[in-house]
């Protein structure tokens, strides 16, 4: 007897009630088709040619806390995702450009092509982490510092093979700004920062000790003191949280 094994989509699009679907994969179909027709299933990348924003992909995946699935922005996974529609999908043209499960690739490439879109208001620095020679750290740009709040930093592959590599995902760290209009841009301290790697030279000399992490750890102390003496001589003077000398 030939089985017929149906998926009922709940709210369902217009003029579709049900689809039938391969009992080997139901548990990866999604119930949704994009633009072209083509069924969407857990894994698959989606994106739409109509927007201004080509390479703004979404990966597929199954969200256990909704119960449904849901379409998540590479560049930010989860941290930012969307419920799947159907009106949705045909409104902004999404079409499925590839599975993750079958091109894991893709998530580097579409990061990679979206950074590089976005970047044109970065510039590259001429800092190299010894011993590699790329330039891996970028800050926007800005006619009053220089750039000196927003930076982007490339993520390290690790050390293999005689040498540092690099993968073309990134990063960013935006420092708390004050402009000079009085506006505050939230972000982080240049304290908070020493102190993450003062942890962690800390932690890792623990394991592994050896006088150039005491060196680094008492860098780390010697700077965290100098920024101290900053704020208590700029808190004496009356001229904290304010843009002067």
């Amino acid at each position: 007897m030939n089985d017929h094994w149906f998926i009922f989509p709940d709210p369902a699009p217009e003029g579709i009630d049900k689809y039938e679907v391969d009992p080997a994969t139901v548990g990866e179909y999604t119930g949704l088709k994009d633009r072209k027709g083509i069924a969407i299933y857990e894994g698959d990348v989606i994106r739409s040619p109509l927007s201004e924003d080509k390479t703004r992909p979404h990966r597929i995946f199954y969200h256990t806390g909704n119960a449904a699935f849901m379409g998540a922005l590479i560049d930010r996974k989860e941290l930012c995702y969307l419920r799947l529609d159907q009106d949705w999908i045909y409104k902004f043209g999404k079409e499925v450009i590839g599975n993750i499960h079958d091109n894991p690739e893709l998530i580097e490439k579409q990061t990679a092509e979206r950074h590089k879109n976005k970047n044109s208001m970065f510039k590259k620095l001429d800092y190299q982490v010894f011993p590699s020679e790329e330039k891996t750290i970028c800050v926007v740009d800005d006619p009053v510092y220089g750039g000196a709040h927003c930076y982007a930093i490339q993520h390290s592959e690790g050390f293999s093979d005689g040498k540092a590599k690099y993968v073309p995902v990134e990063t960013r760290i935006q420092f708390v700004q004050k402009n000079d209009d009085g506006s505050v841009i939230n972000g982080v301290q240049s304290e908070q920062l020493a102190y993450i790697l003062l942890d962690r030279a800390i932690k890792l000399n623990n394991r592994f000790p050896s006088p150039q992490n005491e060196k680094q750890i008492a860098g780390l102390r010697m700077f965290l003191e100098g920024c101290e003496e900053r704020v208590r001589d700029r808190m004496n003077r009356g001229v904290m949280g304010d843009l002067k000398q």
